[in-house]
């Protein structure tokens, strides 16, 4: 369904009605696409960082192998991603030379329905890498908090208009400074969970934004284990947390909050395994969590949770390659 207007809401709604099954459901808001792409990230021999630029996709209704989408326009790890329905973002991230020195405010953009190379976009307002991100999913891309350069972790947000080309402009500030947290979005209303306030140091907060009005985070409540590096994604309700990092072990823990309600995360489930660093998407029905790191070895396995039915994950088929610290949206 192409959303041909914002304003035209009886339109879009009845074309909504004229769908069936699942994809009415993840049709009717953009972001909710059903194909997940993931950029970026590291993978290699185990205690290796080899910067990656690769691309994946995948079908998120269906249980099987992602396919190659293209490559970044440099490779990097922990970097944020975010949607609008037809493009994808991946802002950020820390790499090699040219990069230097290391974090990165590039901005990099595909076309989710069409399968190629990245594209330059713009920059961020600074260098970061592991940041949190969201959408409206509609026009505009968030990106919060993160770390640069080293150990120096940041309270700022930043947002650009995903379908025009340019830089990021203020958003606001977050209660809590931290990097290698995750953020998960409805409509309206951005949410950040988890990450670290210093290094080794984890934090359970939730903090959380309204994505129309620049202004500055506000506290939600607290995950039900506090931890950094952890995967996000969201149904048009709720949000989830998957996994992470409680240094200097990795977590199998998956949470929940509904995103309109204020108030502390809820247990959802466990992991397949013990694994921080995943990238998730999110066709409002099937949460995919993709890579991650699993002590000592980065994987390609992918697994999926259905979002309205607190449970363990399943396992979701491979990416094309072990990655960690990757971007993931959704989108088409």
């Amino acid at each position: 369904m192409a959303i041909r207007s914002l304003g035209n809401s009886k339109v879009r709604y009845a074309s909504v009605l004229r769908e069936s099954g699942a994809r009415a459901a993840y049709k009717f808001n953009a972001w909710y696409g059903n194909r997940g792409i993931w950029g970026g990230g590291y993978g290699g021999a185990p205690g290796s960082h080899a910067y990656q630029v690769t691309i994946n996709y995948e079908e998120i209704d269906t249980s099987s192998n992602a396919a190659d989408f293209g490559d970044l326009t440099a490779g990097r790890q922990f970097v944020s991603a975010a949607s609008n329905g037809g493009r994808a973002i991946f802002m950020g991230g820390d790499g090699p030379a040219p990069l230097q020195p290391g974090k990165t405010a590039l901005i990099d953009y595909i076309t989710i329905g069409t399968t190629g190379n990245a594209s330059d976009f713009g920059d961020l307002t600074e260098p970061c890498e592991a940041a949190a991100s969201c959408s409206d999913g509609y026009g505009r891309g968030i990106r919060a908090g993160g770390s640069y350069p080293g150990t120096s972790y940041m309270n700022s947000i930043d947002y650009v208009t995903i379908s025009v080309r340019g830089y990021a402009t203020d958003f606001g500030n977050l209660a809590t400074a931290a990097s290698y947290l995750q953020g998960c979005n409805d409509k309206t209303r951005g949410v950040f969970g988890g990450g670290s306030v210093s290094p080794g140091t984890e934090t359970n907060v939730i903090q959380y934004i309204t994505t129309q009005t620049p202004s500055n985070a506000t506290d939600f409540g607290d995950l039900s284990v506090a931890r950094s590096q952890v995967g996000a994604c969201s149904s048009r309700t709720r949000g989830v947390w998957s996994g992470g990092a409680i240094d200097p072990a990795y977590s199998n823990v998956i949470d929940y909050v509904t995103i309109q309600t204020t108030g502390n995360a809820t247990d959802f489930g466990d992991c397949t395994s013990q694994r921080g660093r995943q990238a998730g998407a999110s066709n409002s029905i099937r949460g995919l969590f993709a890579g991650g790191q699993e002590a000592p070895a980065k994987v390609n396995a992918m697994q999926y949770i259905t979002l309205a039915t607190p449970g363990n994950a399943t396992d979701a088929g491979d990416l094309t390659i072990e990655d960690a610290a990757a971007g993931g949206c959704s989108g088409t």
